[in-house]
């Protein structure tokens, strides 16, 4: 796209225009998303909000008469952006609590003994707790990962999480019980 033609929708969107946004969002919107994955995780399902908040204040920048094509680019106008929402994001308290769960993956627990074919079933058996685990709705999962990977007590858990230890000792008892549903299907 030439600057006249970025001008012109410039113009467009200023007035108002959702076609003239609905082109940016189309010129620009695979190279976002890849810049997001790239930057939080591509398997962070957080990405997409982002997405989202970035274009929105993409277009309410430009509409607010911020772009100006004589100190750059509308591509590097979009970059910083794209650099200010992912900075605010990864400060906030989701991507801290996604990080915690990314972790997981991170984890290389130890075998029980040095027999090969038994490492191949410990490795296979956490893949599958792992996963079960990140399938779970977001407060089962978040007790099962302090108590599992943490491995801090109940009492531990209600103070980190501002909770009664009769609470989280419920959910994670629950959080056990889907847990092993899900198991089940494996074995």
């Amino acid at each position: 796209m030439d600057q006249n033609q970025i001008d012109h929708l410039i113009k467009k969107i200023i007035a108002g225009d959702a076609e003239a946004e609905q082109e940016l969002y189309n010129s620009f919107k695979q190279e976002v998303e890849f810049i997001i994955k790239l930057k939080i995780g591509k398997t962070n399902p957080d990405w997409k909000d982002l997405h989202q908040e970035i274009f929105a204040a993409f277009f309410q920048r430009i509409s607010d008469g911020q772009y100006d094509s004589i100190r750059g680019t509308l591509g590097a106008f979009l970059q910083s952006t794209i650099k200010y929402k992912i900075m605010d994001y990864m400060k906030s308290p989701a991507f801290k609590k996604r990080q915690n769960y990314c972790a997981i993956d991170d984890l290389k627990l130890e075998t029980q003994n040095g027999n090969p074919s038994d490492n191949f079933i410990d490795n296979e058996e956490r893949e599958l707790l792992k996963q079960a685990i990140t399938e779970l709705d977001e407060p089962y999962k978040q007790i099962l990962f302090f108590s599992i990977y943490k491995q801090l007590k109940v009492k531990e858990i209600s103070e980190k999480l501002g909770l009664s230890e009769q609470k989280v000792s419920n959910l994670k008892s629950y959080a056990l019980t889907l847990l092993k549903k899900k198991l089940e299907k494996y074995f």
